[in-house]
């Protein structure tokens, strides 16, 4: 025979962590703000040690989670910010 646990379950609530949380980011951030200051229609976007891939990803998450008013495409292996109208 096994043998009991002696146990109690007391109902409580749990308290709350207070917590600062540092704003988050991204590496693509700046490459977006420098693009959205400028007056350029359209770039073409390079990064060193960075596939074309993950840069296109990058971006075109970067522009969902801000909710920018741009659009990422992808011609020939080469990256291309474009402003909506």
């Amino acid at each position: 025979m096994s043998e009991m646990l002696d146990f109690t379950l007391t109902p409580e609530k749990i308290p709350k962590v207070e917590r600062e949380f540092a704003k988050r980011g991204s590496k693509y951030d700046a490459v977006l703000d420098q693009f959205l200051e400028s007056d350029s229609k359209s770039v073409r976007v390079g990064a060193k040690g960075v596939t074309s891939q993950t840069l296109l990803i990058g971006l075109r998450t970067r522009i969902k989670v801000r909710k920018l008013s741009l659009t990422v495409l992808q011609r020939e292996n080469k990256i291309y910010l474009k402003k909506k109208e």
